[in-house]
């Protein structure tokens, strides 16, 4: 019985550590989710900038010949 109940204890550790580092790697899923979706909106906007330069290059260009 006591070693049944010492296992028991081991596992309920074992289970509280492993939910704790579940929780801890939401968290961090959550972080990366955010920080994808902001460096999704920095690409739209470089790459909207770098689609204006090209616009005007292009106008530039067209002055110039």
């Amino acid at each position: 019985k006591k070693q049944l109940e010492d296992d028991l204890t081991n596992l309920r550790e074992r289970n509280r550590e492993d939910a704790s580092e579940i929780d801890k790697l939401n968290v961090q899923n959550d972080q990366k989710g955010k920080e994808s979706v902001d460096l999704a909106a920095r690409i739209r906007a470089l790459e909207y900038d770098i689609a204006k330069s090209l616009s005007r290059i292009d106008e530039l260009n067209r002055v110039i010949d």
